[in-house]
């Protein structure tokens, strides 16, 4: 990542640090999450999920290696289901874990952005790796940029907010699964190409045997699907709805007297458009697809 990107981009997300601590740490997280955890060094960070035994997610973090501990950053979405899960078996483990007040910044770049150069930038850069407890590179938003984990609200001043739906139309448009938000939760990894969570050569975890399968021997009959649809010139589009509670209800025209309607967990308004995701059946015809009378149009996969 370019640091210089820090002037013009860097934003508080909505985030939990939940932090795990004992001799049993690694063990305990290494059995619970889908990612192999058992051999990571300090600094390391590498992404996993929470599944239910059927396979479908519960939530999803950033595993974090800070030595002797580790931070799990975790999307609000999300928290709740992992805390609990992890709360509650714990103590099994001769671990703890407990939540922190750290606050999670995230800067990007996105395509288009035009960076200045010169000593600023790393006077910036410098700003913030004073104040920052941890960092790490992520590509929450589909672009790759840094999370700075940060225990003060005396964030530098030249840093600017950016506009959290900026990063999220630039991840559906290069079609990375909105991790930060509730769309794939209850779905299974592979629907959302969230493979690079899954590690099958680990020893047991929840919903291991259904994702080994599905792996190995399957073919998923649904996948996580972007859109944009453009908006009527007469309907409210509140930019100030929590990106998180905003829904879309996508009617599929099937020609019989019964249409099926498909839900977008989360949807969001920018430059005349709605963009979401949403899970759709893979023998579906794409082209039948309305959204108050306006035909939605699904993104390519490159």
């Amino acid at each position: 990542m370019n640091i210089n990107v820090l002037n013009h981009l860097c934003g508080l997300l909505s985030d939990s640090v939940f932090v795990v601590s004992g001799e049993g740490s690694a063990k305990f997280l290494h059995g619970q999450l889908t990612a192999s955890l058992n051999d990571m060094k300090a600094g390391d960070v590498r992404s996993a999920l929470l599944l239910n035994p059927k396979g479908k997610i519960q939530a999803y973090t950033q595993v974090y290696y800070k030595f002797p501990d580790f931070w799990l950053v975790t999307p609000k979405a999300h928290a709740h289901a992992l805390f609990n899960h992890l709360k509650m078996l714990a103590p099994l483990s001769k671990c703890q874990i407990r939540e922190s007040d750290f606050q999670v910044y995230h800067a990007c770049q996105f395509c288009g952005l035009e960076t200045d150069e010169g000593q600023g930038s790393q006077r910036l850069k410098d700003e913030w790796s004073a104040i920052a407890q941890a960092q790490f590179s992520h590509s929450r938003f589909g672009s790759e940029g840094t999370d700075w984990i940060v225990s003060s609200e005396n964030i530098p001043s030249e840093s600017k907010i950016f506009d959290v739906r900026a990063g999220l139309r630039n991840a559906i448009e290069r079609h990375f699964p909105l991790v930060t938000t509730n769309a794939i939760l209850g779905a299974i990894p592979q629907e959302c190409h969230l493979d690079h969570c899954l590690h099958f050569a680990k020893g047991c975890y929840l919903g291991q045997e259904v994702v080994a399968r599905l792996e190995h021997r399957g073919q998923i009959k649904k996948e996580l699907k972007s859109f944009r649809v453009r908006c009527c010139e007469n309907e409210n589009t509140d930019q100030s709805l929590e990106l998180n509670q905003k829904e879309l209800e996508l009617i599929y025209q099937s020609g019989e007297e019964d249409n099926k309607s498909f839900l977008s967990p989360v949807a969001f308004y920018m430059q005349g458009f709605y963009w979401g995701q949403v899970m759709i059946p893979l023998h579906l015809d794409l082209t039948r697809f309305y959204y108050n009378g306006v035909q939605v149009e699904f993104l390519n996969r490159d």
